[in-house]
C-alpha cells in the first residue's frame, strides 16, 4: 500500500514538473515579445527626425519598464490603411494626438482608453491683424484654409461653422498639408481665415494674427490599447502614465511629448465628439 502511495506521489510530482517545463518557454516568449506602439503625431507640423526618434524614445522606454516587455514604436502622421485581417490591430497600444482617431479606435476597433492628456482641445480661427473681419458672423462668405479634410482641426472647423449658422458647403475652403501653412497664407493675404490647433495657434498669435473665434472644447490626446493588451496591463499602464507628473523624471518625459499630465479620461466624451463632428 505504501509503495502504491509512493508511486502515485512520484507520478504526481513528475506531472507537475512536466507541466511547468511545458509552460515555461511560452511565458518567456510572451515576456520577450515586443509591444507594438503606434504614435499618431497629427498634422500640426511636418515630422522631423527628432519626432521619429528622440521625442518619444524615453516615453517608449518608460512603458517598457512598466509592462516588463520591449516596446517597438513607429511615429506617423496619418492613420495607415489596415493590411490583412481588418479585425487585427496594427498596434498593441497607440498614443494618438488627433482625438477623432481616439474616438474611432474606441467606437469601432474595440480598443480600451488607457489615459487621456489633461485639458481640452480647441480649434482656433485666425485672421490677419489688419483684417476687416471683426466678429465670427463676418466670416460668412470669406475664404477659409484648413488642414487636410480628414484632420481633427478640419472636422472641428466644419462643425464650428455649422454651430455658427454658416453652411460649410457654401464657403470657399482650401486645404493644406500642415497647419503651419495656414498661418503663412493668412499673413500673405492668400486666405481670410485660417483654422489651426493649439500648438500652431500660439505661434500665430505671437506673430500678431488675431483670434476671431475659438471652438467648443473636445477631449484631448490619449493612449489607447487594443484587445491584445490584458486588462491588468491596461490598468498598470494607466496608473504609470498618471504618475508621470508626480516625479521630476516623469515631468521631463511629459515635456518631450508635449503633455502636461495624464488622467483617467472618459470614453463617452470621445464618442459624443464623433457625433458632433459627424464622423
Amino acid at each position: 500500500m505504501r509503495n502504491n502511495k509512493l508511486i502515485q506521489c512520484i507520478a504526481f510530482q513528475l506531472l507537475i514538473t512536466s507541466l511547468l517545463v511545458a509552460f515555461q518557454p511560452s511565458a518567456i516568449a510572451a515576456e520577450n515579445t515586443p509591444i507594438r506602439m503606434g504614435i499618431n503625431h497629427g498634422l500640426s507640423e511636418p515630422l522631423k527626425s527628432y519626432d521619429r526618434q528622440e521625442r518619444y524614445q524615453t516615453f517608449s522606454d518608460y512603458i517598457s519598464e512598466v509592462l516588463k516587455r520591449p516596446v517597438r514604436f513607429e511615429v506617423f502622421q496619418n492613420l495607415k490603411r489596415p493590411t490583412g485581417d481588418p479585425k487585427k490591430a496594427r498596434y498593441d497600444i497607440a498614443f494618438v494626438r488627433p482625438s477623432n482617431n481616439v474616438g474611432l479606435a474606441l467606437r469601432d476597433k474595440g480598443s480600451s482608453l488607457v489615459a487621456s492628456a489633461k485639458g481640452d482641445l480647441n480649434a482656433y480661427f485666425f485672421v490677419s491683424k489688419d483684417s476687416p473681419i471683426k466678429t465670427p458672423a463676418e466670416m460668412k462668405g470669406k475664404r477659409f484654409v484648413m488642414p487636410a479634410p480628414t484632420s481633427l482641426m478640419s472636422y472641428i472647423g466644419l462643425a464650428s461653422l455649422r454651430d455658427l449658422g454658416i453652411d460649410p458647403t457654401s464657403q470657399q475652403i482650401s486645404y493644406t498639408d500642415f497647419q503651419e501653412q495656414g498661418g503663412f497664407m493668412v499673413q500673405q493675404k492668400l486666405t481670410d481665415v485660417s483654422i489651426v490647433g493649439p500648438l500652431v495657434a500660439k505661434d500665430m498669435q505671437a506673430k500678431g494674427n488675431v483670434l476671431i473665434y475659438k471652438s467648443k472644447p473636445v477631449p484631448s490626446w490619449a493612449m489607447v490599447a487594443s484587445p491584445s493588451i490584458s486588462q491588468v496591463d491596461v490598468e498598470k499602464l494607466r496608473a504609470a502614465l498618471i504618475n508621470l507628473s508626480n516625479t521630476e523624471a516623469g515631468k521631463k518625459i511629459l515635456h518631450k511629448i508635449e503633455v502636461d499630465a495624464f488622467e483617467e479620461g472618459n470614453k463617452d466624451q470621445y464618442i459624443e465628439m464623433l457625433k458632433w463632428l459627424k464622423i
